[in-house]
Formats: C-alpha cells, structure tokens, sequence
C-alpha cells in the first residue's frame, strides 16, 4: 500500500517588504510567505489483461505541483479582537470553486444555492453541524458557534466537499501556494500560528510576535515523506 505523508515546515526570518503597510507603533506584525513547491509523489497506472480485466501494470513517480495550491487557511490563536469573519459559498451546477473555506466562531456562513437542482447539504466534524435542505436560488446562512474543522458533503453532487475552518479568533484569512498574507495592530506576545489546506492535516507553530516589528514567516507545503 503506497502512502504519502504531507508535512507544513516552517522557516523563520526577519525581513521587511513594502508590500505590506507600515508596522503601527506600539503593535506588531506577522507576514506568512505561503512558500510552496513541487515533490515527489506516487500513483498506479492501470490497464487490461487480452480478456479485458483491469490490472495494474505499472506504478509509477509523479511531481506534484503544490506552487499555486488553493484555499489554504491561516490563523493565530492567542490574539485577542473583535472583529469576527463570516464567509459565503456558492455552489453552482460546476461546484463550488474552493475547497476550503474560514469563518471565525459566532460568525455565520452563508450558503448560496445557485445550481439548477434542489440540494441537501450536511456536515461532518466538531459541534452539531450543518443538516439544511436548499432549493435552486435559495441562500441562507448557519451560525458556526463552535473552533474547529467540519467537513460539507452533498447528497445530490459528488463533487461538493468543502473544508469549514472554524477559528476561535477574527485573526484569520486564506491564502494560496506561493502567495502571503498579513496580521496587523498585533498586541506584542507569544502567538500561536496555524496553518491548513484542504485535506491536509492541521499545522501549528508558536510565534513571538515584538513591538514595532515585523515578524516575517515561511510556510513550506509539500510531500515530506513516502514508503512504498
């Protein structure tokens, strides 16, 4: 049985960019470089016997690009703010175009039927989930009081299974492989990062963040380990 392991590693500097805004005096600031690059992967080709049975005929080393991986969420715990993160997804005939979305705990997620078809949606993880029926055109929201991970699955497509990343704090946003993203006005202090992507498994790693600083961290994903 092939097995990958995926592994988030992180590589801490201190740098400064003008891409960000200027460090407000008295806080800090966090700057995670969502670093990601191809690795080695494995996959079985399959084929058939003269009689037309399928049989494995090979296995194979494939590169998996993870340089523009979508819909990886990031967060800190341990920072205290008001301001909280509702999120919005659209499901459509095609999908749902992401494979992960973030809300903060007591913010609401709002699901927006615009498929042809009646769907039931549902999830799977921490706290009582989600169990909605929505018609075509319907959209509603469901309040996520609860940090944690869920999964959305949907009766009526195979093809709809979402990633929910419920974040005990509004320090919280999304990014994708080999782009960044930014915390600001952070109240000096030890931080707790975390970082997720769509059916990988949770990562987190503490953080200092200093006064007047910017703290600039990079976020490696990519096939750590494989046994054959």
């Amino acid at each position: 049985m092939n097995m990958r392991v995926l592994l988030l590693t992180l590589f801490c500097t201190g740098c400064t960019t003008t891409s960000f805004p200027p460090v407000t005096p008295g806080t800090g600031q966090l700057v995670v470089a969502l670093k990601a690059v191809p690795r080695a992967g494995t996959q079985s080709t399959s084929g058939y016997s003269k009689n037309k049975t399928p049989t494995t005929t090979k296995s194979f080393f494939q590169r998996v690009d993870y340089r523009a991986f979508p819909d990886i969420a990031v967060w800190l715990e341990g920072a205290q703010t008001s301001k909280t993160v509702p999120a919005r997804l659209q499901i459509t005939d095609a999908g749902t175009g992401h494979r992960l979305v973030v809300v903060s705990a007591g913010a609401s997620l709002t699901l927006i039927n615009d498929s042809s078809k009646s769907l039931f949606l549902y999830s799977q993880g921490v706290g009582a989930g989600i169990d909605i029926d929505l018609a075509p055109g319907q959209t509603t929201a469901v309040r996520m009081p609860l940090a944690g991970i869920q999964e959305l699955y949907c009766d009526e497509r195979d093809n709809i299974r979402v990633t929910i990343v419920i974040t005990p704090t509004g320090y919280a946003t999304v990014g994708i492989g080999g782009g960044s993203v930014y915390f600001d006005k952070l109240t000096p202090g030890q931080y707790t990062l975390c970082v997720k992507g769509a059916r990988l498994p949770l990562w987190k790693q503490s953080v200092t963040i200093l006064a007047d600083e910017r703290a600039t961290h990079k976020v490696a994903l990519g096939v750590h380990q494989l046994t054959k």
